[in-house]
């Protein structure tokens, strides 16, 4: 999805350029910006479940290399399985599909519960 996008991006630039050096790539990544951002309440939402999956699926070796090696002295590496802090680290041309209100990080990232604070109108 989207998410490996960001996190794969160079590696698999770096895998056609060793093929052929005239091959142009990009990348794209639709959706799978995920927020490291706590909630309304002010609790942390997404970053307790990522950092137990990023160490649960050795995921060191398997996304940017650069933001690993930013992250890991300040004991944070697995800051790299989130989009927000690879995007800087990202070298190949990279095109960004997201929506600018994603429905299930308002629900689930934010907790706004959508029903309550945006009626629908005309129903």
């Amino acid at each position: 999805g989207g998410l490996a996008t960001y996190l794969v991006c160079d590696r698999v630039a770096a895998l056609v350029a060793a093929q052929n050096l005239t091959t142009r790539y990009s990348c794209l990544a639709d959706a799978g910006f995920f927020l490291d951002h706590d909630s309304m309440s002010g609790a942390p939402s997404q970053s307790p479940s990522f950092k137990e999956s990023f160490y649960a699926w050795n995921s060191t070796g398997g996304t940017n290399q650069a933001c690993i090696a930013h992250w890991t002295p300040r004991g944070e590496p697995w800051r790299c399985i989130f989009a927000q802090y690879v995007l800087p680290f990202i070298q190949s041309p990279l095109f960004v599909a997201q929506n600018l209100y994603d429905s299930w990080q308002l629900n689930n990232i934010l907790e706004i519960d959508q029903n309550k604070t945006c009626p629908t109108y005309g129903h």
